[in-house]
């Protein structure tokens, strides 16, 4: 076989390989696309029912109805913690980490499950529940910011201890 000939099957095997390898690709990239698409459409549609929730929930607090407004906050809650919804008022305030809506919470719950026909002041729930709603979401947009550091500071910290123990 001369050189020539050698040279020019050479070539051509690592063509075929580099064409295999870019269909590869272009597959791969293809399924990764349509699967995220699926998920950005079922959290889309997760997303519109929390909105139309929130406006309910809106809605019954400047109506000042307080049953109906612990029973759209639960369903909030059930919409935005699936896994894990929350069984009643009060916890949904501790999740959402604010003193003020547990304080309102524990107040509507009060109100809801007691024979006295107090007054509630559904605008003020309302303010602080979005106030607390706004106050989660930036931490949650931290959180997702900075997570990619997140590993990386586990892994130092680990070598760190161990390395301490290492240390005579």
């Amino acid at each position: 076989m001369s050189a020539d000939r050698q040279w020019k099957l050479i070539s051509l095997a690592l063509l075929t390989i580099w064409l295999l390898t870019l269909c590869a690709w272009l597959y791969a990239r293809k399924s990764r696309t349509t699967r995220s698409t699926n998920l950005d459409s079922a959290g889309d549609q997760k997303m519109e029912s929390e909105r139309k929730v929130l406006r309910r929930i809106q809605q019954s607090c400047k109506n000042c109805d307080a049953i109906e407004s612990g029973r759209n906050i639960l369903e909030w809650a059930a919409i935005r913690w699936a896994e894990n919804p929350p069984r009643n008022l009060i916890e949904i305030g501790q999740r959402l980490n604010n003193d003020e809506l547990v304080e309102e919470l524990e107040n509507l719950d009060r109100i809801n499950y007691s024979n006295a026909t107090e007054t509630w002041d559904g605008q003020t729930a309302w303010r602080r529940f979005a106030k607390a709603l706004a106050a989660s979401k930036r931490r949650s947009n931290k959180k997702k910011r900075f997570s990619w550091f997140k590993p990386r500071e586990e892994a130092l910290e680990d070598l760190w201890l161990d390395h301490e123990h290492l240390a005579p």
